[in-house]
């Protein structure tokens, strides 16, 4: 460092002294946090400030909540059989059964493995294991499980027991290729196949399989005069070589239902009706009991899932499926279907089979229920989602956050920016029981709230100068801040920018057909951005993870078809295009090399091109439209998880039905009412923040500590790229000068990314150069950079810098410890932070350096790093 008579004019080295030094501060600060660790995201105690005010500190205690004593064992009160009615069609059939028992607590737990079955009359059916039964001759015959004292019945019909088996290639082989993994996108279901054999990805186009396994090369892969010496049985196999490794082998199951397949002739038969028009699982949505301990049998659940044939047949496809699980911290599947469960919390477990999903949705819960009256009073209808969702899941919120910590919160998530110790003095001496509610509107009026916040819309937009140019990129802007300064619904908001035409250089939403340049990448942006769902997949095959077909992607991209661009002026290098809406063209799907008519994303179709309107403008008003089901959900989910650091459904731009929303019934209570107040973003903004959910402390309980979906407690995270440059300016006093711009900016003022700015693009700021960008995570340069790196060591001892005037100002060494923990934590320090920083400062070469040392320790503490 340098005495108190130099100036700081270069980063200074910090010496082993001063990094132990560094260690122990962070200790000091952030021993009881541990903010890296999930699925505890740590605690934030709060020292008594040394004027003893008294004040809430965030406790995570268990609130006063009575439970009840946890019994032995589930007591049930029935049980059921599922499938209601099962029916095995043909020889081959079989059907899992799967023995459900209703718990008095209202839960459910799977004693399938506990009951002992018995068929009265004929044996129509027999087992072929304990659950599994299989057909013997065609009837109807009446079924019974018993667990204990407890009964259930169901009627059993088999219908052509005595029909030659079929070996189809759709009902034999193509479930077994993508159940082995044959046809991922990592293995012969690539663009370009694997090693000259080529599949469709996960199974959706049979026929183009069949081709290229029975008949490419002339059939070399398939030996119907000797089925064991076949290539498609050698190689998976690994009789033989094979890049992809054993899948099976000799005489197990799957071998022998491709040997039979080729046995038969290797034929296609496409059987009438053989194809599959939909897939159901069960249970499809249910609450299970979690106790290992007590009961072994409550630590699994076996899945069942049905095929719906076009002939109107059902097939259990059970064994033949391709499984999912969305959380397998709390819940991992098996090959067949049985769940292997870990822990409370929520699971979605998709099944995908011939191109159709199914998805089981499951809220695990284990303990004592937790009577919600014990919870804290509601503040509105989030809190009352919220708390009912943890009541079910037996979990209990955290206490409230203090008011230093929800003061750096909320400055965070509305301004970008931590508060100045006038801020946090101004608020604390508030002695109104609203001040809360008073500061966000406050906030929320502020200049700060539109810089920041139009910030996010050009973000999201992509506003960057590489697309838009110099004049394009400022034009938007100008749009898009004054959309936020004047709050401008939402629905009209987009209708303007899906409906913009004119020069792009003074038209700024014009420029978002400047930025997605053609039909295809206008459908992709479009659809992730303001209905949160993902098309790109769909692109080049069938969607691997939701209903949406090939068909459909370029069905929607065809509104984009008579978007038209041009030059304005004589010069043939303008960069100033006119967007305008020209006539003739359309979108051709490759697969089938035809011209495709537009069409929505719920069907909808009849007529569209007849309404006398640019397509792009019908497309406009049927996604603002209040009853889309996607638009406002897509835009609530998105403020929700820049306020909490994770959507209600996460990622916030992947809405698909194997990723359902933690918390659904939250999400449409939130859509809701954001529509019914008129798109009014702003008014969402102050009703998050308002509530208790959001202002609950990131300490969790015993009871949450697991939670990391259901917003129980506060979830930290990181600081963006902007929000910490910005905290370190006001932190140390310095602000930050970019090349080229003259004044004083913090990182919301400035135009875009193309600002020059090392620390910035290390921390990951967003390039605005695809949909969905996200924060990079840490690093070892990130790490390095505030260690050692020059933003921060220049900043610690500049003169005019928050620390060189409190040096001057008189203070002794306590006021000024306690003065730089509110420039940069924005909370008081505990006693033993001070008196171990005292103790640093009276050690240090002299009394400038000691405190330098105390400032940069407590900003790379992770404290100062993560909203809490």
């Amino acid at each position: 460092m340098v005495s108190d008579t130099q100036s700081v004019d270069k980063p200074a080295t910090r010496s082993p002294k001063r990094f132990r030094f560094y260690l122990t501060c962070l200790l000091l600060s952030c021993s009881y946090r541990c903010l890296s660790a999930a699925p505890n995201p740590g605690t934030r105690p709060r020292a008594t400030p040394r004027s003893q005010q008294k004040r809430d500190h965030g406790s995570g205690t268990l609130p006063q909540i009575k439970r009840r004593e946890a019994s032995v064992g589930p007591v049930l009160k029935f049980i059921a059989i599922e499938p209601a009615s099962p029916i095995l069609y043909g020889p081959l059939a079989s059907q899992q059964l799967l023995v459900s028992g209703a718990v008095t607590d209202g839960t459910w737990v799977d004693v399938t493995r506990n009951a002992t079955f018995s068929i009265e009359g004929l044996p129509l059916v027999k087992f072929g294991s304990p659950s599994v039964i299989l057909p013997v001759r065609d009837g109807l015959t009446k079924l019974t499980a018993r667990v204990g004292d407890l009964r259930a019945s169901v009627s059993v019909a088999v219908n052509g027991a005595g029909d030659e088996p079929p070996h189809d290639f759709q009902s034999l082989v193509q479930p077994l290729l993508s159940r082995h993994g044959c046809s991922n996108a990592n293995c012969h279901g690539a663009v370009t196949g694997q090693a000259g054999l080529k599949l469709s990805l996960f199974g959706y186009e049979p026929r183009a399989d069949y081709r290229m396994i029975a008949e490419a090369e002339n059939g070399r892969r398939v030996n119907t005069a000797d089925p064991d010496h076949s290539l498609f049985l050698m190689k998976p196999t690994a009789q033989v070589t094979h890049g992809g490794g054993q899948r099976f082998t000799v005489n197990s199951e799957p071998y022998q239902s491709l040997r039979e397949w080729i046995a038969s002739g290797a034929n296609f038969t496409d059987r009438k009706g053989s194809f599959v028009t939909g897939l159901k699982i069960l249970p499809t949505d249910r609450q299970l009991s979690y106790d290992p301990k007590t009961s072994p049998e409550m630590s699994r659940q076996q899945l069942v899932v049905i095929a719906s044939k076009g002939n109107g047949t059902l097939e259990d496809v059970t064994r033949k499926v391709k499984y999912l699980s969305n959380n397998e911290g709390v819940a991992e599947v098996s090959p067949d279907g049985l769940l292997s469960l870990h822990g409370g919390g929520d699971v979605a477990v998709m099944a995908r089979y011939l191109g159709k999903i199914a998805v089981s949705r499951l809220t695990i819960v284990s303990g004592a229920p937790l009577p919600i009256s014990g919870f804290p009073p509601p503040r509105n209808f989030i809190d009352e989602k919220v708390f009912a969702k943890l009541a079910r899941l037996r979990t209990a919120p955290s206490g409230e956050v203090d008011d230093f910590g929800f003061l750096r919160r909320v400055y965070l998530d509305v301004t970008g920016q931590i508060p100045r110790r006038s801020d946090l003095r101004e608020f604390l001496h508030d002695s109104r029981p609203d001040r809360r509610a008073r500061l966000i509107d406050q906030l929320l009026e502020s200049s700060d709230y539109v810089e920041f916040w139009s910030m996010k819309w050009a973000d999201w937009l992509r506003n960057n100068v590489y697309f838009t140019r110099p004049e394009g990129q400022i034009a938007m802007n100008r749009w898009i801040t004054d959309c936020v300064r004047t709050n401008r619904p939402y629905d009209r908001m987009v209708l303007d920018l899906l409906t913009a035409s004119g020069p792009t250089f003074t038209e700024g939403p014009a420029n978002y057909f400047r930025i997605s340049g053609n039909p295809l990448d206008l459908a992709t942006a479009t659809s992730q951005l303001f209905t949160g769902m993902r098309l790109e997949c769909a692109r080049c095959h069938n969607h691997p993870f939701e209903k949406w077909t090939q068909a459909d992607y370029y069905a929607f991209a065809a509104f984009f078809a008579e978007v038209r661009t041009r030059r304005i002026g004589e010069d043939p290098k303008s960069e100033n295009l006119e967007i305008f809406d020209g006539t003739g063209g359309g979108i051709r799907n490759p697969s089938s090399g035809q011209v495709v008519p537009p069409r929505f994303l719920d069907g909808y179709q009849s007529g569209l091109q007849s309404v006398g309107l640019p397509l792009r403008k019908v497309l406009a008003q049927w996604l603002t439209a209040k009853e889309n089901p996607y638009f406002a959900r897509a835009l609530v989910n998105r403020v929700w998880g820049e306020l909490f650091g994770k959507g209600i459904v996460e990622p916030v731009d992947d809405f698909r039905a194997t990723n359902p929303p933690s918390n659904p019934e939250l999400l449409d209570s939130l859509a809701r009412e954001f529509v019914t107040h008129g798109f009014d973003v702003k008014g969402l903004l102050r009703t998050i923040l308002n509530s208790r959910t959001y202002q609950l402390s990131s300490m969790p309980n015993e009871t949450n500590r697991r939670d990391s979906r259901n917003f129980s407690h506060h979830h930290p995270h990181r600081l963006s790229a902007g929000q910490l440059l910005d905290a370190i300016n006001v932190a140390t006093g310095v602000p930050e000068y970019y090349p080229g711009m003259t004044g004083l900016f913090r990182v919301a003022q400035l135009p875009g990314p193309q600002v020059g700015s090392y620390f910035l693009d290390i921390f990951g700021r967003c390039s605005r150069l695809t949909v969905g960008e996200k924060q990079r995570g840490g690093s070892m340069v990130q790490a390095l950079e505030l260690i050692n790196g020059g933003t921060v060591n220049t900043k610690l001892g500049q003169p005019g810098g928050c620390l060189s005037r409190l040096l001057s100002s008189g203070l002794h060494d306590g006021q000024i410890i306690e003065e730089l923990y509110l420039a940069t934590l924005c909370r008081s320090p505990s006693h033993e932070e001070i008196n171990r920083s005292e103790i640093h400062v009276l050690e240090s070469r002299n009394r400038r350096e000691g405190f330098q040392d105390v400032l940069w320790a407590l900003i790379n503490s992770k404290e100062f790093m993560n909203v809490l």
